[in-house]
This record gives structure tokens, C-alpha cells and sequence, in this order.
């Protein structure tokens, strides 16, 4: 009698045991899937904080513009464009000579 008892407590904590074994999976997996969106996340995140950035920035430009005037501008153009050629050639002098840029132009 103590026998079947004891399977029958036995197979209870087993079924218990797998049940219990696969919602620690389920939500092991589910876990695992907000990580990866949450770091998909992020990343998109910092891509637009930076484009954000560049915007503003771009604004300001603009803005500093409306106060000039026109030889003022086109001063100021080509002074950007002077800046941006520049940095370029450093680009170019970098990859020549084997350094390593955040970002290139």
C-alpha cells in the first residue's frame, strides 16, 4: 500500500516538475526576447539622439544666417564649406596612413 502511495506522489511531483520546467522556459524565452528588442532599442535610440543632434545644429546654422547679411552668408558658406573640405582631406590622410575616425565625412 505505502508503495502506490509513494508513486502516486511521485508522478504528482513529476507532472508538478515539467509543468512547472516549462514556464521557466516560456518565460526564460520571452525574457530573452525583450533583450534583444530593448537592444534594438537602443541602438535605434542613439542613431536618432545623433541625427537629432546634427539637426539642431543645422538649425542653428540657419539661424545664425538670418541675422547676416548677404556677403555676411556668403562668407559664412564658404567658410562651411572650407571646414567640411578639410575635414575630408583629414579623412583621406587618416585612411592613407592607416588611422581609425569616429565617424568619416
Amino acid at each position: 500500500m505505502k508503495g502506490k502511495k509513494f508513486d502516486a506522489a511521485e508522478k504528482h511531483f513529476e507532472k508538478k516538475r515539467v509543468a512547472m520546467q516549462r514556464a521557466i522556459d516560456i518565460h526564460r524565452a520571452a525574457s530573452a526576447e525583450i533583450t534583444r528588442e530593448n537592444r534594438a532599442l537602443k541602438a535605434e535610440l542613439y542613431t536618432l539622439q545623433a541625427e537629432n543632434q546634427q539637426l539642431k545644429d543645422h538649425i542653428e546654422r540657419l539661424l545664425e544666417y538670418t541675422e547676416l547679411t548677404e556677403a555676411d552668408i556668403k562668407k559664412a558658406c564658404e567658410k562651411d564649406k572650407a571646414m567640411v573640405d578639410m575635414l575630408k582631406m583629414f579623412n583621406c590622410f587618416g585612411k592613407i596612413y592607416g588611422l581609425k575616425g569616429d565617424k568619416g565625412i
